[in-house]
Formats: C-alpha cells, structure tokens, sequence
C-alpha cells in the first residue's frame, strides 16, 4: 500500500481559526469591570464589532490605556473559557487534518499572539509562527523550496519535505505571491461572522466561509 502524501497547512489565526472580534469585546468587558478602561471603551468596542471596515486590536486596547500586558492577562485569564473563541468548525478541521504537520502563521506581537494560541489548547498540536510581515504570501513564497515535486519552507519545515501545502487566510492580499504555484492549495475564508474582507479576485484561491470547504 503505498504511503499517504504527507501534506503541510499553513493557516491564518485572527478571525480563521479564533474570533478575535467577540474576545477583543471580552477582554474590554472584563477591563471595564476591574475599572482598569473607562465603560465608554466598553461601549464603543460593542459598536466596533458590528463595523464592516473597523477590526478591533487586543494591542491599541492595551497601549491606549496604558496598561501592563501581563498584568491586563493575569487578570483576564482565569476568567476566559478554554478554546471559547475557536470558531465552531475549528474541532473538524483539525481532526480532518490530525495527520499532517499543521502552522499557524499570524502577525502582530508575539505575546499578544501566544496569549491567544495559549487560551486555545486544541491548537496545540500545531506550531506558531508570529511574523512581523504583514504579507504572509510573499514571506511563505521567500521560503518555499522545491525539489523533486515536494515542498519544504525554510525556518518553518527545516528538513522536512511534503507532498500538498494548504495556505488558509482571511485577507485577500497574502495570496498574490502564491498564485500558480505548484502541490499548494489557497483558501481565502471569508466568514459572515467577521469584517467585510474582499474576494480574491483571480483563479487559483477557492473562497469559502467555512473550514469544512477545505479539503
């Protein structure tokens, strides 16, 4: 019987696999309650989320009100439900691909990032990756390598060699540099729940709204 095709998915974390909106209002609420943020932050953010063109930043939140980040999560923390902010098709998704190597490629600072990884213990199989790049696409396509039809990605899979590559994200701009490319398949998600994104405008990307589309 010959061996599966060993495959890599590389996957986006804000508003893919955890809803960074509904947390972000959770974190104000909970902040607004110590009086640690003034209700009317509260108040806005309940506006924001519902604003097509405005995302919401655990960052701006904590530096606009000049408040120590470990001391902000310590707080927060015990109050916040494991895995509570994984979108609901999550569990499948990774169950459907418990057999490959799975990263998590997402942007921002890294203790903000960790925080959340860290608040989601079905994601601890899979690798973070927190990159100051704002386009993954071009920091994947820098770090692809090709050889004998099998991919490998530089700093990511060192040494390790897959048959398919899966790119999930929510933002239409990371996938230019990987168009056309060879075994690695593109899902632009686009969810109901989350900000007005854009299509991708081009073959190559399937769009989808749920991580069950992808396969």
């Amino acid at each position: 019987m010959s061996a599966k095709p060993k495959q890599l998915v590389l996957v986006d974390l804000d508003r893919t696999l955890f809803d960074s909106d509904r947390f972000y209002v959770d974190i104000c609420r909970l902040l607004a309650n110590a009086k640690l943020i003034p209700q009317l932050v509260l108040t806005e953010s309940i506006k924001q989320l519902g604003a097509a063109t405005r995302s919401l930043y655990l960052t701006e939140l904590i530096k606009s009100n000049h408040l120590n980040p470990g001391a902000a999560f310590d707080l927060v923390r015990p109050q916040l439900e494991p895995n509570a902010y994984l979108h609901p098709d999550v569990p499948n998704f990774l169950n459907h691909f418990k057999a490959a190597t799975m990263v998590i490629i997402t942007t921002g600072e890294y203790d903000y990032q960790n925080f959340k990884f860290q608040l989601s213990p079905l994601l601890a199989k899979a690798q973070l990756q927190v990159i100051s790049t704002l386009d993954k696409g071009a920091y994947i396509d820098e770090r692809l390598k090709n050889q004998n039809a099998k991919l490998s990605l530089d700093g990511i899979t060192p040494g390790e060699w897959f048959d398919q590559v899966y790119f999930i994200d929510d933002r239409a701009y990371n996938f230019n540099s990987l168009v056309n490319k060879n075994n690695v398949k593109l899902y632009h998600i686009l969810r109901t729940s989350g900000k007005a994104s854009v299509p991708f405008a081009g073959p190559g990307v399937s769009i989808v709204n749920d991580l069950k589309h992808v396969i």
